[in-house]
C-alpha cells in the first residue's frame, strides 16, 4: 500500500489491513463519538467564558469613559503630548519622519472607541488644531472584523491644503512656468505616518514602512501591518500614553543597537 492510499484511509478514519478487526472498527467508532461529544460541550464552555468576557469588557469600558474624558481635558495642558507618546512607541516611532514631526505637533487630542459589542472593531480619531497642511480638523480609521474574522477598513480623506510653489525654471533668464501644486503631491509621499494611519485596501502597501521597502510587497501584508499599527495605536498608547510619553520625554528616541555601545 503506498503512502498516498494510507494517508487516505487514515482520513477516512479506517484502520489499515491487518490493523483492527471489525469488532475494534466499531469501539474506535463510539469512542470517537464520545471524543465529539466531549469537545462539543468544551466548545459550550468556551462560548460562555467569551460572553462573560465581553460583558465584562463592556462594563469596564463604562467605568472607564469618565476617566478618558478626565484625562483628555488634563492632556489638553500638556504641550506636544501625544506626539511624544507615539515617538516613545517603538513601532510607531519608525513611521514618523521630519515632515510628520510638523504635522503630528497639531495632534491635539487621540481618542479609541470601541464597537458596542467590544469584538466588532473600534475607531481612532486623530484631532489636529489649525495647520498648513490639510483644512480636516479631525482623521478617523475604522477598522470592522465580520464574524468570520474578515477585517475591512475605512478612513478618512485627506483635505489637503493648496500651497503656492515656485517649480519655476530658468532658461536665460526668462521664468518657464510657474504654477501652484496640492499639498498631498509634497506631503503624502513623504508622511509615512499619515499613509500608515489612513492605509485602506488597495493602497499601494510598500510606502508603509519606510526603512524596509520589500516589507508590505503584497495587499495581505499590507493589511496585517496596517492593523498591526491601529493595535499599537488602541491597545498601547491610548491605553496608557503616560508610559510612552515618559520613554520619549525621559529617555529620548529609540535608537537601534544603543544597548551595543
Amino acid at each position: 500500500m503506498g503512502d498516498r492510499e494510507k494517508r487516505a484511509r487514515i482520513h477516512q478514519g479506517e484502520f489499515l489491513p491487518g490493523e483492527g478487526s471489525a469488532a475494534d472498527q466499531m469501539t474506535a467508532a463510539a469512542e470517537l463519538e464520545r471524543v465529539i461529544s466531549f469537545q462539543e460541550h468544551l466548545e459550550d464552555i468556551n462560548d460562555d467564558v467569551a460572553t462573560k468576557v465581553l460583558q465584562l469588557q463592556r462594563e469596564a469600558n463604562m467605568r472607564r469613559a469618565p476617566l478618558y474624558k478626565s484625562r483628555r481635558d488634563a492632556i489638553r495642558g500638556v504641550p506636544n503630548f501625544w506626539c511624544s507618546a507615539l515617538l516613545g512607541h517603538p513601532l510607531l516611532e519608525r513611521y514618523i519622519i521630519d515632515q510628520d514631526l510638523n504635522i503630528l505637533e497639531h495632534l491635539t487630542e487621540l481618542n479609541v472607541s470601541e464597537n458596542d459589542d467590544v469584538k466588532s472593531g473600534y475607531t481612532i480619531e486623530l484631532h489636529f488644531s489649525p495647520n498648513i497642511f490639510f483644512h480636516n480638523r479631525k482623521l478617523t480609521k475604522e477598522l470592522r472584523y465580520a464574524d468570520d474574522g474578515d477585517l475591512r477598513m475605512r478612513a478618512s480623506s485627506v483635505d489637503w491644503k493648496e500651497e503656492t510653489r515656485d517649480v519655476s525654471r530658468e532658461s536665460g533668464g526668462a521664468v518657464v512656468s510657474r504654477q501652484k501644486r496640492p499639498h498631498d503631491a509634497m506631503v503624502e509621499s513623504r508622511s509615512f505616518f499619515l499613509r500608515a494611519f489612513l492605509w485602506l485596501e488597495g493602497d499601494d502597501p510598500a510606502v508603509l514602512t519606510p526603512d524596509e521597502a520589500t516589507l508590505g510587497a503584497s495587499a495581505v501584508s499590507g493589511l496585517l501591518e496596517s492593523e498591526a499599527f491601529c493595535e499599537a495605536i488602541k491597545d498601547e498608547v491610548w491605553s496608557n500614553p503616560l508610559k510612552f510619553y515618559r520613554r520619549f520625554t525621559e529617555e529620548g528616541p529609540f535608537e537601534p543597537g544603543a544597548d551595543d555601545a
